[in-house]
């Protein structure tokens, strides 16, 4: 199975279960206890009701105040990442993405009943697709609970992080870097300079990534078809649309890409 859910009431098993993989990633929901957890350069402090969100290949150092922890470990494969980053880039982001979430308890403990249920799912060895669906309503409660307040991202420029909540609103009509700027009231150099500095890439760039990614969600979890996707994404014909998503996506066109995603098995709803 390519999810696991662990348990853990140590900080050895913490370490243990946490190690560096190319292969997966990890949701650490951290119950009780207090400690620091240093993810790449990023140093977050560990408490009750927390969430932390760790990506492939990540270098993960844990400091624990003490010994007593409890922690639930949210194992997942590179091929389930694919499907879950669909649905939320606001989580997933590999530039901007949720590092830490803090909650309440009572949403904390929605989440817990969701792992508990893919845990007696996995081990009664229940359809993929139903461990994947209670995966999938985890994530979209994660990105619900994303906020100014109690998350930390990988990025915190308040430029980039204002022009992606213009982008997440207005996507589909507007992909012109003038009319981003003019909500934001800086020049196309102040915007182009704080992505340049802060992600490495320029607004277009990621504007071209959220489209694919939006393109890629309707592909896998719709009926609908190329031509009804190029319409919702505000691109002119198909032929654009196909085009576009080809070079974004490893010179791999829709249609191609929603056969191998099948193939996969990958859940389509």
């Amino acid at each position: 199975m390519k999810i696991e859910v662990l348990r853990v009431k140590t900080i050895s098993q913490l370490e243990e279960h946490l190690k560096t993989s190319e292969y997966f990633s990890y949701f650490l929901f951290f119950i009780s206890g207090e400690g620091i957890i240093k993810i790449d350069n990023y140093n977050l402090n560990l408490s009750s009701n927390v969430f932390i969100n760790i990506i492939l290949n990540s270098e993960v150092n844990i400091e624990i105040n003490n010994g007593s922890i409890d922690a639930i470990i949210v194992k997942y494969h590179q091929e389930i990442k694919e499907i879950l980053s669909i649905h939320s880039l606001r989580l997933f982001c590999p530039m901007t993405g949720a590092l830490k979430i803090e909650m309440n308890n009572s949403v904390f403990s929605d989440m817990v009943f969701y792992i508990n249920k893919i845990d007696k799912q996995i081990n009664s060895k229940q359809n993929n697709d139903l461990i994947i669906l209670n995966l999938l309503i985890i994530v979209k409660e994660l990105s619900n609970e994303i906020g100014l307040d109690n998350t930390n991202r990988r990025i915190n420029n308040k430029i980039v992080l204002s022009f992606i909540n213009l982008l997440d609103a207005n996507y589909q009509e507007n992909k012109n870097i003038d009319f981003y700027s003019d909500q934001l009231f800086i020049s196309n150099r102040s915007l182009y300079r704080a992505f340049k500095n802060n992600l490495g890439i320029s607004p277009k760039e990621f504007i071209n990534f959220k489209l694919t990614m939006e393109a890629k969600k309707m592909l896998l979890h719709t009926s609908l078809s190329i031509k009804e996707i190029s319409v919702i994404l505000g691109f002119h014909s198909q032929y654009n649309f196909s085009n576009f998503f080809k070079k974004n996506n490893n010179n791999i066109p829709p249609n191609k890409y929603k056969g191998m995603m099948s193939k996969n098995h990958i859940l389509l709803s």
